[in-house]
């Protein structure tokens, strides 16, 4: 057994290294959390709890919606939550009226998780959220994408 297979607590860090030892782009914001972007939809990678032992990738889809839409993108989220186990969709209507759409991995992490845990959540929640992105930009094509 090596270091890496032993479960020990989830830290920014392990995130950090885990991208790192895959060679995968990341950032890391001015409030010291990590993430990704991919097809231009944002990832991040959140510790929260009372001991940062909970880790949510937490995906944020590159484009809004009108407030006219919230039933319908409703509709999707509730129907890919019955469907799938994961990830979480969701949305939040900003003061604006725009409604974000958001799609979240969780994990509770208090007894510890292995690098190669961390790798694979990571991963599902990037490539999850990726899949119901994708439903939401066939459902919703892209103004400026479409040719005339």
């Amino acid at each position: 057994m090596t270091d890496t297979d032993i479960p020990r607590q989830l830290t920014t860090q392990r995130i950090i290294d885990c991208l790192r030892d895959n060679d995968l782009q990341f950032f890391v914001d001015s409030h010291g959390e990590v993430g990704t972007i991919s097809a231009s939809r944002t990832y991040q990678f959140l510790l929260l709890g009372e001991n940062r032992e909970i880790l949510i990738v937490r995906g944020h889809w590159n484009r809004a919606a009108t407030i006219e839409r919230a039933n319908e993108i409703l509709e999707v989220c509730n129907k890919w939550n019955t469907a799938m186990l994961w990830p979480k969709a969701y949305y939040r209507v900003r003061d604006d009226g725009e409604i974000h759409v958001f799609t979240e991995v969780s994990y509770d992490g208090e007894f510890g998780v292995t690098d190669t845990q961390i790798t694979s959540l990571l991963n599902c929640g990037v490539q999850t959220g990726a899949q119901f992105f994708n439903e939401l930009d066939t459902l919703y094509p892209d103004p400026a994408m479409v040719k005339p």
